[in-house]
């Protein structure tokens, strides 16, 4: 073989193996390629999917963001018309602290003046107390609105550092494309308009802090201004009294009483008209709201006195307590007349009626003069009523009429001081002829007395020390006032009868309430014979109700005394209140007499109302439950303890006990479980043990210690059974869980006894 062949040889082997080669190995290869290209076809669809998920989140993101725009937009446009709205009310404010600045002013020079009458005094002293209502009213307005925007302004701020923080985010880690963009733009625009919300918020803000700073300082300047007029109107008051008339009855002219006379009609419609005017300013509301509750008020009292007539009736009070009764009838024989009075003089405080309408305070007068002889009257004739020792008719009809002359003269005094003037020579003569038929009264009377009581053919008695006492005192009141009216202090003989006629009132009904508590304290002594479980259980609570009456009974007494000779009758009211209310010196606790009795009513009242749970529960809502009695018993003893527990809480929150001092209080208790009282605490769980597992009920015979008994009561600390030797065992509740004890009639009623004969 020649070199040529062999070349041709070799490179046939050549192409062979080549040819092999790509037979062997190309179909792996192409695989690869073909995955390869799949994975690069996956990978772009991924991509692609990513893309088309991350632009729906962005579109949403951006959606939202344009609802916020629009919704934005409208809060931003409402605030800026609430910002006018608010600056109109800003200037309206200072209009008005204006003008209480100028009424500031002009009562300051009030009070200067040495020759300022009482009466100017009070009006202007009503006039400020509304001033100081309004700002007042204003104050806590503003107030509120402050902590409102506040709480807007803290949550603007934090959408502004959530909308700054995403555009952030989105021009940091977000391609920039279409979308993104618009997202970007969208973002821009509701952070400036943030920013403008953020704007507004401030400008409505410190129109507020400044109107509110106005506020309190004109606040501060009423204050103030308030304790000069009690103090002065005080000392007015009391240099009234002692004060001498330039007018007396000496200088007394018909002339001039037919002038003042001639005057009354068109003064009364002046006043009238300025009166109408007056309602006229304040709107529909208010005197609609005046009738509507007038109306209701008065549905409640006939519906009160109509209840009273009931319980009257239904307790057969006339027989088994007769005091009760007369004071109950008497009470409601006036009530109507009581609730009008009472309505319409709280009403006329709280609207201020009393200084802008001239007729309302000479209205209230003449309502208690009205209530004051009708309680006289109804009096007399309860009194003959129902009482053995009667009011000889000829008497009692004297004494009503000393009632009618008493109504009849207040009531044209009041009206002519209304009309005409308190300082009138009409009045005046008013004053003189009431005192005068008042003495000529009293000469009938007591010789009418004498003619009744001692017949001329009896043997004449010695009269006693009370008969003599009431001789003297009703010449005492009319001659009193003449004589201070003829030396000119007609202001001292107005003040010497209102004093006497609050005493009589102050007195009869001390009279009435003395009557009723002395009955209801030989009531309970006489069932003191009661041998009632249930009844001796009343007996300390009744006791120490009956005895809190008697001192309230006596401090009112008291203070009825004070009010009726004391010349200015609202401090010794404020005065009143203030004792009550003062705080005494004891850390961390808010102890005052007043709270004092809170948290005896609300423990009284927390006492009544289990008493009824545990009636209602057991007798109405569970009679017919299907339960065991045992298991009513738990429920009535639990939800029992549960009552006393919140009634205990609102009294130690009324007295200032707060949960800081509770904790220290329980952490005492704490240790004092760990030291001395593991029994008790001990008994405590053994007694809520029982009354959830039951393995002991009311009404199961079991033996403890061989003897044997019915179990009456399952107490908190220990439980009694009653042995049939009519014994009452006493026995701890943990006795009872831990120590054996043998149930008689666990599941089975039936008692079976071994009797050794």
């Amino acid at each position: 073989m020649n070199a040529e062949n062999f070349l041709h040889i070799q490179r046939f082997f050549l192409f062979f193996l080549l040819v092999s080669s790509q037979i062997l190995f190309s179909p792996p290869l192409s695989r690869t390629v073909f995955a390869e290209e799949k994975e690069v076809l996956s990978s772009e669809k991924n991509a692609a999917e990513e893309q088309a998920r991350i632009s729906a989140e962005i579109e949403k993101i951006r959606s939202y963001a344009e609802m916020s725009l629009k919704t934005g937009a409208e809060s931003v446009q409402e605030l800026q018309n609430r910002l006018s709205d608010i600056e109109k009310l800003g200037k309206e404010i200072e209009t008005e602290i204006s003008l209480y600045e100028i009424q500031l002013s002009g009562h300051s020079n009030l009070l200067l003046l040495p020759e300022a009458r009482i009466e100017d005094l009070i009006k202007a002293q009503s006039q400020h107390h509304a001033a100081l209502k309004n700002v007042l009213e204003y104050i806590a307005d503003i107030q509120s609105k402050v902590s409102l925007i506040t709480r807007q302004q803290q949550q603007t701020a934090d959408q502004y550092s959530l909308n700054v923080s995403q555009l952030a985010n989105l021009k940091n880690e977000m391609p920039r494309t279409p979308v993104t963009e618009k997202l970007a733009e969208d973002l821009n625009s509701l952070i400036d308009l943030i920013e403008t919300r953020q704007e507004v918020l401030g400008k409505i803000r410190n129109i507020y802090e400044k109107t509110a700073e106005t506020l309190v300082k004109t606040r501060s300047r009423l204050t103030d201004l308030s304790e000069k007029f009690e103090r002065i109107i005080a000392e007015k008051k009391r240099q009234a009294i002692f004060m001498r008339e330039k007018s007396t009855i000496v200088s007394l002219r018909f002339s001039e009483i037919r002038e003042e006379m001639l005057r009354v009609p068109a003064r009364s419609v002046s006043l009238l008209g300025a009166d109408y005017q007056r309602i006229a300013e304040m709107g529909p509301v208010p005197p609609t709201a005046f009738v509507l509750i007038f109306c209701l008020v008065l549905i409640f009292v006939f519906r009160f006195r109509s209840w009273c007539s009931f319980l009257d009736a239904q307790g057969h009070l006339a027989e088994n307590y007769p005091s009760r009764h007369f004071v109950l009838s008497f009470f409601s024989q006036s009530l109507p007349l009581t609730g009008l009075l009472l309505y319409i003089a709280v009403f006329g405080h709280i609207r201020n009626l009393t200084a802008s309408l001239s007729f309302y305070r000479p209205l209230v007068y003449i309502l208690y003069v009205w209530l004051w002889s009708r309680w006289g009257i109804d009096f007399m004739a309860l009194w003959n009523a129902r009482q053995k020792k009667q009011i000889p008719e000829s008497l009692r009809k004297k004494l009503r009429n000393l009632l009618l002359i008493i109504r009849v003269f207040t009531i044209s005094m009041l009206t002519a001081a209304w009309l005409i003037g308190p300082e009138s020579r009409t009045v005046l003569l008013l004053r003189i002829s009431f005192y005068m038929a008042m003495l000529a009264w009293c000469l009938f009377f007591w010789r009418k007395y004498r003619e009744t009581i001692h017949r001329p053919e009896e043997r004449p008695v010695s009269p006693r020390l009370h008969h003599t006492a009431m001789v003297g005192i009703s010449f005492l009141i009319p001659f009193g006032a003449i004589f201070l009216e003829l030396i000119g202090f007609g202001n001292m003989a107005d003040f010497w009868f209102a004093s006497w006629s609050f005493s009589f009132i102050g007195l009869l009904w001390a009279w009435l309430l003395f009557r009723l508590l002395r009955e209801w304290g030989e009531k309970f002594r006489d069932s003191s014979l009661i041998t009632s479980s249930e009844k001796k259980n009343r007996r300390p609570i009744q006791w120490l109700l009956i005895q809190f009456c008697w001192l309230l009974w006596g401090s009112n007494v008291l203070l009825a005394a004070v009010f009726a000779w004391h010349p200015d009758k609202s401090a010794v009211i404020s005065g009143y209140f203030e004792i009550l209310t003062h705080s005494l010196p004891v850390p961390n606790m808010q102890i005052s007499i007043l709270s004092l009795f809170y948290t005896v009513a609300v423990l009284l009242v927390t006492h009544a109302g289990t008493r009824v749970w545990r009636m209602l529960l057991s007798e109405k809502l569970l009679a017919h439950s299907g339960f065991d009695p045992g298991l009513k018993n738990s429920i009535t003893v639990v939800s029992s303890y549960l009552l006393w527990f919140f009634g205990i809480l609102i009294a130690l929150s009324i007295i200032g006990v707060e949960g800081q001092s509770l904790a220290v209080a329980f952490g005492g208790l704490g240790i004092g479980l760990g030291f001395g009282l593991q029994a008790i605490f001990n008994n405590f769980i053994s007694g809520i043990i029982m009354l959830f597992e039951r393995p002991i009920q009311v009404g199961d015979v079991v033996e403890v210690g061989g003897i044997w008994g019915e179990v009456k009561k399952i107490n908190v600390r220990s439980t009694e059974v009653k042995t049939y030797d009519y014994a009452t065992l006493i026995i701890p509740n943990s006795k009872m869980i831990s120590d054996q004890l043998t149930n008689w009639s666990f599941n089975d009623k039936r008692v079976r006894r071994s009797v050794y004969v």
